[in-house]
């Protein structure tokens, strides 16, 4: 299994526990905690098969540089074994970085929380947005988006901050629609 296809597995498996955190009464909680309990068992079994495999390409490396070490050989092809070694130890830990680290396709937004969300309000509003359930939107605002200030988006959080409106808030996002409009106004004028 590729890093990519763990990933997506552990992204799922958040975004399911996001909604059985956030569900009314189901019909059926026990099934779809056992599903659930199904899933995180597939993506550990994954989990560490991809991990065996990690290790055994460095037991294969120790195991090389043992016989390298052994064999006597020349400086000048030592030091050619020995950069190989560090480049396969830099792509090594790039596909480690990579399997740990989900949170690489987010965006960072110059907004602050308070601000997408009072565009999301403003969105659903004015019927740029059809969907009348908030649920959609925040597991999107978590799972795409982060902040200057914040790395993660907690799914509550943006839950319980939505409905709060500030005039800070509203005044700053009115400056920045504005400055958007003037853009706006620079692009229509360049099309005439």
């Amino acid at each position: 299994m590729s890093d990519t296809a763990l990933q997506h597995q552990l992204q799922s498996i958040r975004s399911r526990l996001l909604e059985l955190q956030n569900e009314g009464a189901a019909i059926d909680r026990e099934k779809e905690l056992l599903a659930f309990n199904g899933q995180i068992m597939e993506f550990m079994a994954a989990l560490r098969q991809c991990c065996s495999d990690m290790q055994e390409q460095i037991d294969v490396r120790v195991e090389l540089q043992d016989a390298v070490k052994l064999s006597g050989i020349k400086q000048a092809a030592y030091e050619s074994f020995f950069q190989d070694q560090i480049t396969f130890y830099r792509q090594w830990l790039s596909g480690f970085a990579e399997l740990v680290h989900t949170d690489k396709g987010k965006c960072t937004v110059g907004l602050t929380v308070r601000q997408i969300l009072l565009l999301l309000r403003l969105a659903r509003d004015t019927g740029i947005l059809a969907e009348q359930q908030l649920k959609p939107y925040f597991y999107f605002l978590q799972t795409s988006f982060r902040t200057n200030a914040q790395d993660s988006l907690s799914y509550e959080s943006l839950r319980k901050k939505y409905s709060e409106l500030d005039r800070y808030t509203i005044i700053n996002l009115r400056r920045l629609l504005e400055e958007m409009l003037v853009q706006l106004k620079r692009y229509q004028d360049k099309t005439m």
